[in-house]
C-alpha cells in the first residue's frame, strides 16, 4: 500500500491520465449534499425544541447519519460522475472506513450547532469539525479506489481543497444562524452553502488528483464496480435524507398538535376557572370527576374536595324550606345546593350528557339564582310599592274632598259659636235684670236650672277649644294628603319643581320612620330656584336618605327617651341645587365606605334593608339627572349625604 501520495520534482507525472466529469451527475452530487444538509438543519431545530435528553440524543444520532451519510453519498456520486479511460472499482473495507470521519465530523458539528447560546467561536469550531470530517472522508474514500494506476496529489491543490471546505462551511453556518428569525430561509441558505462547501471541497480535491498508469496490477482486495458501489451509496444517502425529512415534518406536526392541544386544554381550564357558574363533570357511576373554582366556592369547599363524591348528595329538590332528596337522579331545573356549612343555596341546573373515553358522562352547569331571586323579590316589592303609591294618590284625592267639607263645616261652626256667644252674653244680662221683677223670678229660676244642667259655662269655654283643635287636626290631615299627592307625583319627565316643598312633603310622609328616634330639622334656602328633575324619583332619593339616617340613629345606644337629630337642608351652590341630609348616627366604617353604593350591599339585619336604597339613589342622581352624590362620615359621630342637582338642562341618559 502506497502511503505518501504527494507529488514533487522527483515524480514523473507527465504521463498522468485525466478523467472527465458527467455534468448531470455532478449536479446530482451537489443536490445530494444540499438535501442532506437541509435535513440536518431541520434536525437541529428538532433537537432545540425537544425537552428530554433522550429525545435530543435520538435526533442528534439521526442528524449525524443523514449529514454524514449525505456527505458520503455526495462523494461517491461525484466519483460516479468521474470517468477514467480504464476500469475502476472500490475497496469495500476502505469505502466503509471512509464513512467514519464523515459521521464523527457531522456529530461534533451538529452537537455544537444545537447548543445555546451559539457564539461566533462555537460556530467556527463547528465549521472546523465539519470541514475536517468532509476532508478526512474524501481522502479516505479516495484510498478505496482500485484502478491500474498510481494515485498522486498536488500539495497546493490538496491544501486548497481543505481551505475551501473550511471557508464555505463557516460561511454556511454563519448564514444559518444569522437568519434564525426566518427559519425556513435559514435552512435553505445554510443547506445550499453546505452543499456547495462539501461538493466544492470534493471537486477541488479531485483537481489535485493525478492518475499515473502503472504496470503492476491493483492490490488483490475485495472490491466492487464503480457504478454499482457509488449507486448504492448515493441511493442510501438519498433514502436517509427522505426518511429524515419525513421524520422531522411528522415530529414537527405532532409537536404542533400537542402544543395546540395543550393550549386548548389550558384555555379550557382557564375558561372553566373564570366561569361565574359552577361546573361538575360526572362519570357514569354518578361520582364527580372534576369541578371548577366556581363550583368549589358555591359548595364552600377547597379545590378537589368534591372529586369522587356522589353528585346527587349535593342537591335536593327545590320544593320547600329544606327541599326533598333527589332520589339519586339529577334533573335539570330548580334545585337547592347544599353547602359544606349546611346552608342551602337556590340554584338552577343545566345537564349535558356526552360520550368520552368510552363512557357516558354528564356535565352539570350550576347557576346560582340567589341574586336573581333577590331581584325578583325586589321587583315584586317595587311593583307593590308602585301600586300602593298609585292607590295612595287616588285615596289622597278621594280624602281631599270630604276633608274639605269637614274643615269648612268646622270653621262654620267655630264662627257660628263665636256669634252665638255674642248673643248669649246680653241675654244673660237681661236674665239678671229680670230676676228683680216678681212676675219673672220663676222663669229666671228655670233658666238657671237649665244652664246648670247643660253646664253652659263649661260649654262656652271648651267648645271653642274643641273646634280649634278639630281644625288643627283637619289641617294636619290635609297637609298629609297634600304630601302624599306631591310624593306620588306621576310625572316621568323632568320638570322644574319647588324642591323645598317636595322635600317638605317627603319629610311628612316619612314622619313615622324618624319621629320616635330623632328630631328632624329643616333648613331650606328660600332663594332656591325651580329645579329641573323627575319629582317622584328625587322624592324617593330623599326618602331613602332620611330612612337611612333614622336607622343609623336608631343603632346608637342612648338613654331612654333620648333622641338624635336629622337635619335636612337645601342651598344654592353655583349652577347646582344642593340637598344635604345629616344625622347623628353611628357613621360608616372605613372598610365599607367604598361599597355603600353597590347593589344589594347592606349592613342592616335581614328584613330591615335590601341594599338597594343608596344604589338606586346613585343611579337616579348620577345617571338620570347628571348630578353627583357623595358623603362625609365620621365613625361614632354621624354621616352627611350631599346630593347635587344641575340647574341647567341636562340630557336624560336613560333615553
Amino acid at each position: 500500500m502506497q502511503i505518501w501520495r504527494f507529488t514533487d520534482s522527483s515524480h514523473s507525472i507527465g504521463h498522468s491520465v485525466v478523467g472527465h466529469f458527467d455534468p448531470p451527475l455532478v449536479v446530482t452530487s451537489v443536490l445530494v449534499a444540499a438535501l442532506a444538509a437541509f435535513a440536518a438543519l431541520a434536525v437541529i431545530d428538532r433537537i432545540e425544541s425537544t425537552g428530554s435528553r433522550t429525545g435530543q440524543a435520538g435526533w442528534l444520532g439521526l442528524g449525524t447519519v443523514v449529514l454524514g451519510g449525505g456527505v458520503w453519498g455526495m462523494h461517491f456520486t461525484g466519483m460516479l460522475a468521474y470517468s477514467l479511460p480504464f476500469r475502476a472499482g472500490f475497496s469495500v473495507g476502505w469505502t466503509l472506513l471512509s464513512l467514519v470521519p464523515a459521521l464523527v465530523g457531522s456529530a461534533l458539528s451538529l452537537y455544537l450547532m444545537s447548543r445555546r447560546p451559539t457564539g461566533t467561536g462555537r460556530i467556527q469550531l463547528a465549521a472546523v469539525f465539519l470541514a475536517a470530517g468532509v476532508g478526512a472522508m474524501h481522502y479516505t474514500g479516495m484510498e478505496a479506489i482500485r484502478v491500474a494506476a498510481r494515485l498522486w496529489y498536488d500539495p497546493g491543490t490538496f491544501l486548497l481543497s481543505l481551505v475551501v471546505a473550511l471557508v464555505l462551511a463557516s460561511l454556511a453556518l454563519q448564514v444559518r444562524f444569522r437568519l434564525l428569525r426566518h427559519r425556513f430561509a435559514s435552512w435553505v441558505a445554510g443547506a445550499a452553502l453546505i452543499g456547495v462547501a462539501v461538493s466544492g471541497m470534493h471537486y477541488v480535491a479531485m483537481a489535485a488528483v493525478r492518475f499515473v498508469p502503472a504496470a503492476e496490477p491493483a492490490e488483490a482486495q475485495p472490491w466492487l464496480p464503480q457504478s454499482l458501489l457509488a449507486g448504492l451509496i448515493a441511493g442510501t444517502g438519498v433514502l436517509a435524507v427522505v426518511v429524515t425529512m419525513v421524520a422531522t415534518v411528522a415530529d414537527r406536526r405532532i409537536r404542533e398538535a400537542r402544543r395546540m392541544a395543550a393550549e386548548h386544554d389550558h384555555r379550557h381550564r382557564e375558561v372553566l376557572s373564570s366561569m361565574g357558574e359552577g361546573l361538575l363533570t360526572i362519570a357514569a357511576d354518578g361520582r364527580i370527576e372534576s369541578t371548577n373554582e366556581a363550583a368549589d366556592r358555591l359548595f364552600g369547599v377547597a379545590g378537589g374536595t368534591l372529586v369522587g363524591t356522589l353528585a346527587t348528595g349535593l342537591f335536593s329538590a327545590d320544593s320547600g324550606p329544606t327541599g326533598e332528596p333527589t332520589n339519586g337522579v339529577l334533573r335539570p331545573g330548580p334545585a337547592l345546593a347544599r353547602r359544606a356549612d349546611g346552608r342551602a343555596v337556590p340554584v338552577e341546573l343545566f345537564l349535558h350528557r356526552f360520550e368520552g373515553r368510552g363512557q357516558i358522562r354528564t356535565e352539570v352547569l350550576i347557576h346560582d339564582v340567589t341574586a336573581r331571586r333577590a331581584l325578583e323579590l325586589q321587583l315584586s316589592q317595587a311593583q307593590k310599592l308602585e301600586a300602593i303609591g298609585q292607590l295612595s294618590a287616588g285615596i289622597a284625592h278621594e280624602i281631599n274632598t270630604p276633608i274639605q267639607y269637614v274643615g269648612d263645616n268646622t270653621r262654620f261652626l267655630q264662627d257660628a259659636f263665636r256669634d252665638l256667644g255674642q248673643v248669649i252674653e246680653p241675654l244673660v244680662a237681661l236674665k239678671e235684670a229680670a230676676r228683680a221683677h216678681p212676675d219673672l223670678a220663676p222663669a229666671c229660676a228655670r233658666a238657671d236650672q237649665a244652664a246648670a244642667r247643660a253646664d253652659a259655662a263649661m260649654l262656652l269655654t271648651e267648645v271653642p277649644l274643641a273646634l280649634e283643635q278639630t281644625l288643627d287636626g283637619v289641617e294636619r290631615v290635609a297637609r298629609i294628603v297634600r304630601a302624599m299627592k306631591d310624593f306620588s307625583h306621576p310625572a316621568t319627565e323632568k320638570t322644574p319643581i319647588d324642591l323645598n316643598r317636595a322635600i317638605a312633603s317627603t319629610v311628612t310622609v316619612a314622619t313615622n320612620e324618624w319621629k320616635y328616634v330623632a328630631d328632624l330639622i329643616t333648613d331650606f334656602d328660600p332663594a332656591l330656584p325651580p329645579v329641573p328633575c323627575v319629582p317622584g324619583e328625587i322624592n324617593q332619593v330623599v326618602l331613602n336618605l332620611i330612612v337611612n339616617a333614622a336607622h343609623a340613629i336608631g343603632d346608637v345606644d342612648r338613654p331612654p327617651g333620648a333622641k338624635g337629630t336629622i337635619r335636612v337642608a337645601t342651598r344654592l351652590e353655583s349652577a347646582h341645587a344642593v340637598i344635604a341630609v345629616s344625622d347623628t348616627g353611628t357613621g360608616i366604617p372605613a372598610e365599607i365606605r367604598t361599597r355603600v353604593f353597590d347593589p344589594f350591599f347592606t349592613t342592616k339585619e335581614v328584613g330591615k334593608g335590601s341594599g338597594q336604597g343608596l344604589s338606586l339613589a346613585h343611579g337616579v342622581v348620577v345617571r338620570k339627572h347628571g348630578g353627583a352624590i357623595s358623603f362625609d362620615t365620621e365613625t361614632g359621630r354621624g354621616t352627611t349625604f350631599v346630593v347635587r342637582l344641575p340647574l341647567g338642562h341636562q340630557p336624560d341618559s336613560t333615553r
